[in-house]
């Protein structure tokens, strides 16, 4: 019974074999809690059987108190999956405001604004709007979020908490019978098949900045009181494995397969919070690196060259694939890489260049979008890759040790040669002519 009760505790994360004995005391549950009914039951009927003392029945106190704990009060219990939580405008609630952090998710055109407090305790969201449902995970101690569409039929019963393993959050499928970590969004057995497919875009960031897009925005408050729950982000709650990286490789057995999770080198003790960017593998920044000036990334390993820079208008970071295609001007054929600087005098507006390719002179907004003047050239969009603020690096890095932290170098920074003429920007579009009035006979 002790295995049950305490097996799947996050403490154990802290060693290296900590997730194996997680994942293996919530499978072996409740045969163990079986066996152990059974067993307290056969001493029970012996002490009748052969009339003796009471006494011994006191070895079933330890068994009661460890059930009793495991089923009744155990710390991992107040974690639950959530449906449709109770939703308010932005007037009708009186316990955010607009500088409180929240996590943001569109569904079916509605976007709907999660605190910060209602995610600590239930940070599995199923979000129902119209014929689309949504699935988002919170994982408060790597301060990430991830959204996903599924299926209408998945119910917040299918998910089960089961510990906090090193900042990860470990979640048991029920349908499938498979544990996932909720922070990368991948199964612990070892294959790539998943009940949710589709991700969703998702929102970090003031209440404030999400009103001021969308004014119809739904606002979702903590279930309890503000001085019970952390109302905003949180340090890690628990240790990560410590000693050299050679120790810190785990072997994961879930099921019939196997995840090596490599420590993959040392972690800075001086960065804590970075951006991380959705490339393959992923890609990790000092916020203190990226400004308004276009930092331009190389790829490497299959990881496509990127442009960073953070926009003046809004703080926000954004971040673009540099390859180019023979859609975009002056992109001289497909699989060329634009080399970034600042249009000189660009305000960040949605019609004003703000990037420009130091080669051909090819100008886009700081949205991604290519703009030109000649009528018959053609404009297209930038990749856009996923933006990660804020994110936890120590707890990232052990569990996506591929990801790799980039320092901003003076290479990844170019300045417009005084030969390129910079194409200028488009004259705003004429405003529409009223419609005439039919004369009247």
């Amino acid at each position: 019974m002790a295995v049950v009760a305490v097996g799947a505790d996050s403490t154990w994360g802290s060693h290296g074999w900590g997730l194996e004995l997680i994942i293996w005391s919530r499978r072996l549950q409740w045969p163990l809690a079986t066996f152990s009914v059974l067993l307290s039951l056969a001493l029970l009927v012996w002490t009748i059987a052969a009339r003796k003392r009471l006494l011994w029945l006191a070895g079933l106190g330890p068994v009661l108190g460890l059930a009793l704990y495991r089923f009744g009060s155990a710390p991992i219990l107040q974690f639950a999956a959530i449906e449709n939580p109770p939703a308010f405008s932005a007037s009708d609630q009186q316990v955010l405001n607009p500088a409180h952090t929240v996590v943001g998710l569109t569904v079916a055109g509605q976007p709907y604004a999660y605190s910060l407090g209602l995610l600590y305790r239930r940070p599995i969201v199923l979000q129902t709007e119209v014929d689309r449902k949504a699935l988002l995970f919170w994982c408060a101690d790597a301060n990430r979020a991830t959204a996903f569409l599924v299926d209408r039929s998945v119910r917040a019963e299918d998910f089960e908490i089961v510990s906090f393993p090193a900042g990860a959050m470990i979640v048991l499928h029920h349908p499938s019978g498979r544990f996932f970590n909720a922070l990368t969004n991948e199964a612990l057995d070892g294959k790539p098949e998943r009940p949710w497919a589709k991700p969703l875009v998702t929102y970090k960031g003031p209440l404030s900045q999400l009103l001021a897009s969308n004014p119809q925005t739904k606002v979702c408050p903590p279930l309890d009181l503000p001085g019970v729950i952390p109302m905003g982000e949180i340090q890690p709650r628990y240790a990560l494995p410590v000693g050299p990286p050679s120790s810190r490789n785990t072997m994961v057995a879930a099921g019939w397969g196997a995840v090596r999770l490599e420590a993959g080198g040392a972690v800075d003790p001086s960065i804590v919070r970075v951006v991380l960017l959705g490339t393959s593998p992923p890609i990790a920044l000092v916020p203190q690196d990226i400004s308004d000036r276009p930092m331009n990334i190389p790829g490497e390993g299959g990881r496509p060259a990127v442009v960073v820079f953070r926009n003046i208008r809004t703080g926000k970071v954004s971040a673009f694939k540099r390859g180019l295609t023979s859609e975009l001007p002056g992109a001289g054929g497909e699989g060329a890489e634009a080399l970034f600087a600042s249009t000189p005098g660009a305000d960040g507006g949605p019609d004003s260049f703000a990037l420009v390719d130091v080669t051909t002179g090819a100008t886009w907004t700081r949205d991604g979008i290519a703009r030109s003047t000649a009528a018959t050239r053609l404009t297209a969009r930038l990749s856009p890759i996923t933006v990660e603020e804020n994110i936890h690096w120590p707890v990232m890095h052990y569990w996506v040790p591929a990801a790799r932290l980039i320092r901003a170098e003076t290479t990844m920074f170019a300045e417009v040669p005084a030969g390129v003429e910079v194409a200028p920007a488009p004259p705003p579009p004429a405003p529409p002519k009223p419609r005439a009035r039919p004369r009247r006979r």
